[in-house]
């Protein structure tokens, strides 16, 4: 009965305005009253106080303030008595780092390091490492002395201990880096498996994923360069771009797909492509000044005569197939054979179709090896999983070269057919005498 008294007298006194400026509800308790609740009217609201009580026998579905804390059916509704974040359980601040979520910045010391973590664990290894931020669940977790470093995202950087000057963006970034430096991830797993690697730069799902200890490479894109391990001072850009060059550098890769086989060497495009250009002719270097060895042993007639030209289809098909163009990596790591898009199969498809004019790499090097001309215009395969090559242009030298020896051939026999003719009409004015 004491339960319902209470419930009605509640009700009653909710419904008046202005009547009482207070109303308190009490127990039955014949020796010591005790409050068990009061409403207070605050003018234009109201305010509702629960006492505090040392213990609660059955806390579910229940309101209550349990020495001081609201709790509903068991779990705390707020926070008492606290007036900095270091009254918190998981919050601290010692002047120059500030460290939110369970053990973030865990075994740090009270130096003035200047870091600041968000997230359970997030730098929780630091011990003197300065000027950090981490930012996700267990981001920069293993950093001891590592300085100037960001991590955002979940197990960004996670396992960094002493390198400095990197930013990570995305889950995983920069993952396994321990002490490299001066790195840059942007993207979820980017520069995943970076350890020692330095003056790398990821953007992209999974670009630079197996970078070790490569330096100074450039990926943008999904996928760019991700099987790399140990290049130096390569850049890819597009989806996909140079995603099996491994241990090269020095190489350009611009486009969905974009390979090389070699280092040193720039492509654009992707075999599909078929048109490149803009509005001025390429410009080579042919600066005198820096040409040394010069020397006049250009071939000519016999080169030019020489050579088979011919026309042909290009199977692009079996080039993309060799370049691994349709290969991609599935979410265990797996390379997977994907179906190239309809608009892919048709660039192929229209290239295929174009009738072609050239030469034979492989007979101009033959040609060019019999007659003794080292003939820069071959490209040639450093090894058996590259392609050789024609540089077109570098055919205009040696047509130049037989252009000459053909006039002075022809200057030679009109010389001839000059003395041939002076010697014939001396021979027809004699006889006319």
């Amino acid at each position: 009965m004491k339960s319902s008294k209470i419930l009605i007298v509640f009700i009653f006194f909710a419904f008046l305005h202005n009547v009482s400026a207070q109303l308190t509800v009490k127990d039955q308790d014949p020796k010591e009253e005790h409050t068990l609740l009061q409403i207070n009217d605050e003018g234009f609201g109201g305010s509702l106080t629960i006492p505090s009580i040392d213990e609660i026998k059955e806390p579910n579905v229940k309101l209550y303030n349990l020495l001081g804390t609201l709790y509903w059916n068991g779990s705390a509704l707020g926070c008492s008595n606290v007036g900095s974040l270091n009254d918190l359980s998981d919050a601290k601040y010692d002047g120059s780092s500030l460290f939110l979520g369970e053990g973030a910045g865990g075994i740090s010391d009270d130096g003035e390091n200047f870091n600041t973590a968000v997230g359970g664990h997030a730098l929780y290894s630091n011990t003197s490492g300065s000027i950090n931020t981490a930012s996700g669940y267990r981001a920069l977790y293993s950093n001891t002395t590592g300085h100037h470093n960001t991590a955002n995202g979940i197990s960004a950087l996670y396992s960094n201990t002493s390198g400095n000057y990197n930013t990570a963006n995305g889950p995983g970034a920069l993952y396994h880096n321990t002490i490299g430096s001066n790195n840059t991830a942007s993207g979820c797993e980017a520069l995943y498996n970076n350890r020692e690697g330095d003056y790398n730069t990821a953007s992209g799902h999974g670009a630079l994923h197996s970078n070790t200890t490569g330096n100074h490479n450039t990926a943008n894109g999904h996928g760019a360069l991700c099987w790399d391990e140990t290049g130096n001072y390569n850049t890819a850009i597009g989806f996909y771009a140079a995603q099996f060059v491994n241990g090269l550098s020095n190489t350009t890769c611009l486009g969905n797909g974009a390979s090389v086989s070699s280092s040193n060497q720039v492509r654009i495009g992707n075999s599909s492509v078929t048109s490149i250009g803009g509005c001025q002719d390429w410009t080579t270097i042919s600066d005198i000044r820096y040409k040394q060895n010069v020397k006049e042993d250009v071939g000519g007639l016999d080169f030019i005569l020489g050579l088979r030209p011919i026309t042909y289809n290009l199977n692009v098909s079996a080039i993309a197939n060799k370049l691994g163009e349709d290969i991609r990596i599935d979410e265990n790591g797996n390379k997977v054979s994907e179906q190239p898009s309809k608009q892919i199969l048709a660039s192929r498809s229209e290239k295929e179709s174009v009738r072609q004019t050239g030469f034979a790499a492989q007979e101009v090097e033959e040609l060019a090896n019999r007659l003794g001309y080292d003939f820069s215009g071959i490209d040639k395969p450093e090894n058996l999983d590259n392609f050789y090559g024609l540089r077109y242009a570098e055919f205009v030298v040696p047509l130049v070269k037989a252009m000459q020896e053909q006039q002075e051939i022809i200057t030679k026999q009109e010389e001839l057919i000059a003395k041939m003719d002076k010697r014939l009409r001396d021979l027809e004015s004699n006889k006319d005498n």
